[in-house]
């Protein structure tokens, strides 16, 4: 058990690389996992993972607030 925490610039590959990530670990062991991410904006649908677009608000303030809450609900 555990977790994997993915960041980058845009463009740095980040969907790609869980989307990788995720299919060869049910390729390898056959079993699920479970995959959660929060993107602006999602772009690329990953087979069984959670993906949620986070709401880039108004202001820095709101943008900073809409990450804080995603990570918060992920971690729970």
């Amino acid at each position: 058990s555990g977790g994997l925490f993915i960041s980058g610039p845009m463009g740095s590959a980040k969907t790609t690389l869980l989307a990788a990530l995720t299919e060869n670990h049910i390729r390898e062991t056959k079993e699920r996992m479970l995959c959660i991410s929060a993107e602006d904006p999602v772009e690329r649908r990953i087979q069984g993972a959670a993906q949620w677009q986070v709401y880039q608000g108004k202001n820095d303030e709101e943008k900073k607030a809409n990450w804080a809450n995603a990570f918060k609900t992920i971690l729970r």
